[in-house]
């Protein structure tokens, strides 16, 4: 096949190739992650690929006598009809799966490791394997699954759709929604600022379509992952790059962890951190509630700033 001759000739080392969809894959430089993405259109006329680590852009593939060819739309449409019928199965999948999971109750080592408690984790499950099982909706309905391993792998529920699914930690009569990214950044931030609901999207590609998930009155903000690491490597910050246009789309302010790693979660840890080594020379330490209390402040200082009411963008 052409396309998949271009994605190889790209270093790219493509898993399956469904029109009309971007797909993540390894590269022959990074095998063992996920550093490419490809798509090719549901004509099989023309696709697009990239290297995440040595493009900032997709580059165009466009099949040989692209412009001679008659594109047979009938057949188009049955393909993309088969396709929802087929990410529609996926999610009663995951639905099942979800009912049969147990609730979480006490803690998860993942939440663990990310120094968070069952504070906010409303719907949260844990399957056989220990793994934890965020569901993910689209309005009001269960349209896929997040599983996070206990050494904090994620993966989404195959096949299922993603696009504008969200998980919301709601907060009843809460004046503040906040936009994030993960699920450890939403459970931190809602535990921070009392008077916020979150509104988790997992991933920097959805927060744009999530924006639809954000009421249409009171305060907002988006609470950016600062992709600082990867700005490095490829000159792209992907994170700020889709939290600034979320904000925009919104009509509030932009959120920035400073910190040595990317989210709010990594900036509360390091805060933590921070202040714990301080009062090891003091004669008179505090408590870590009263070091955590200090650092949920200055989340909230941080945060608040830069939230606005909302404009009515969306319409």
């Amino acid at each position: 096949m052409q396309f998949e001759q271009f994605l190889l000739s790209m270093g790219l080392i493509p898993r399956h190739i469904e029109p009309g969809k971007w797909t993540r894959c390894p590269t022959q430089t990074h095998p063992r992650s996920s550093n490419g993405s490809y798509k090719l259109a549901d004509d099989y006329q023309v696709g697009w690929a990239i290297d995440f680590a040595v493009q900032s852009e997709p580059l165009m593939w466009r099949a040989e006598n692209t412009d001679t060819q008659k594109i047979d739309y009938l057949s188009i449409a049955k393909r993309r009809k088969i396709a929802e019928i087929d990410r529609q199965g996926a999610s009663n999948k995951a639905a099942e799966y979800y009912m049969s999971c147990e609730p979480v109750r006490g803690s998860h080592p993942y939440l663990d490791s990310k120094n968070l408690t069952m504070t906010g984790c409303y719907g949260l499950k844990r399957d056989k394997s220990g793994d934890l099982v965020v569901p993910m909706l689209i309005g009001k309905k269960l349209s896929s699954l997040q599983k996070i391993c206990m050494d904090g792998t994620k993966r989404f529920w195959p096949g299922a759709a993603t696009k504008g699914a969200t998980y919301t930690i709601e907060r009843a009569g809460a004046p503040l929604t906040i936009l994030c990214e993960g699920l450890a950044t939403g459970l931190s931030l809602y535990a921070s600022i009392p008077t916020s609901r979150v509104v988790v999207a997992f991933s920097s590609g959805n927060l744009v379509p999530a924006c639809e998930s954000i009421p249409r009155r009171g305060l907002a903000v988006v609470a950016a992952d600062n992709d600082h690491q990867t700005e490095l490597r490829i000159g792209l910050n992907p994170g700020l790059r889709a939290a600034n246009q979320a904000a925009e789309l919104i009509g509030c302010g932009v959120a920035v962890p400073q910190c040595k790693g990317s989210d709010w979660n990594d900036f509360y840890n390091e805060r933590i951190d921070v202040l714990r080594e301080a009062e090891l020379t003091k004669r008179r330490k505090k408590t870590f509630s009263d070091i955590a209390k200090e650092v949920d402040s200055e989340v909230r200082g941080f945060v608040l700033r830069h939230a606005k009411l909302r404009v009515m963008a969306i319409v």
